[in-house]
């Protein structure tokens, strides 16, 4: 059984790990692209929680382990993303009102 587990964690960090690393391509092309200031502010600073997104998954391999430590951290830092999300969120009408833009698009 704590193989099965082990090998099931693995495969969840990896699945995780390779998300993470295609929502940062997603980012860096959004960030190039846009030439409103504070969007570009809003997408670097999500660009850096994500970067640190993967940290938030060692609270549950730290939980596991014993380390409450490296908890208690990752805890802390998932509150701070999920307000970026929040930020993002709200501001989806002026993503899509720039892409069309930048596309020549009047909308």
């Amino acid at each position: 059984m704590a193989d099965e587990l082990r090998e099931k964690l693995t495969d969840y960090v990896e699945d995780a790990h390779a998300m993470e690393k295609s929502v940062l391509r997603s980012l860096d092309s959004m960030i190039r692209t846009t030439d409103d200031p504070e969007i570009r502010d809003l997408l670097e600073h999500h660009k850096q929680e994500t970067e640190r997104h993967e940290r938030l998954l060692r609270e549950r391999l730290a939980v596991r382990a014993g380390d409450q430590e490296t908890a208690e951290v990752a805890r802390r830092n998932r509150a701070d993303e999920e307000a970026m999300a929040q930020k993002i969120e709200a501001n989806w009408e002026r993503f899509v009102d720039l892409t069309l833009a930048e596309a020549g698009i009047r909308a």
